[in-house]
């Protein structure tokens, strides 16, 4: 898929990771899954850029069409979609999408591109929202909401869409 969809070799491509670690030890654990798995496919360690958006990071430092792949990780959702705000990825990362680049969101990751994060303090698996984040408003580029650490024990919780929705 990445290299139908980019025209390059996954040897080839230039992935942007975006992460929230809790701490050091986090950033280094995270860090280290983060390029096994790109590696496991074939992308070459030095194409992979990671960014903790927990520090003073402008996403105006990062021009989308070095990029094939934008690969947002896990963690608080709240403190994430916070962080995207105030560091400008939110904007970065609409416009990265609106421009047909590849996304590939994982647990907090996949639930920030929905119109809102509302699910992430749902179920056993919820995240709290620590800081108090008013605006759960996300980046409302997809329209299908995606339940990550989904179990069949949270399908009484679920309200069935009408019908599929299609981007």
């Amino acid at each position: 898929l990445i290299e139908k969809e980019t025209g390059k070799r996954t040897d080839a491509i230039k992935v942007l990771v975006i992460m929230s670690p809790p701490n050091k030890t986090g950033m280094l654990l995270y860090s280290r899954k983060v390029r096994r798995v790109l590696g496991g496919i074939g992308v070459k360690r030095k194409n992979i850029v990671i960014v903790d958006i927990t520090k003073d990071v402008k996403a105006d430092r990062f021009r989308m069409e070095d990029y094939d792949l934008l690969y947002s990780c896990g963690g608080n959702t709240f403190l994430i979609l916070d962080r995207l705000r105030k560091t400008g990825f939110a904007k970065w990362i609409k416009k990265y999408i609106k421009a047909g680049k590849l996304y590939l969101g994982f647990s907090a990751g996949s639930i920030i591109v929905h119109k809102t994060i509302e699910l992430a303090g749902w179920g056993s698996c919820a995240d709290q929202n620590m800081i108090d984040l008013k605006d759960l408003s996300g980046l409302d580029v997809f329209r299908t909401a995606i339940v990550p650490h989904y179990v069949l024990r949270h399908k009484k919780g679920l309200v069935p869409s009408p019908a599929p929705l299609r981007l």
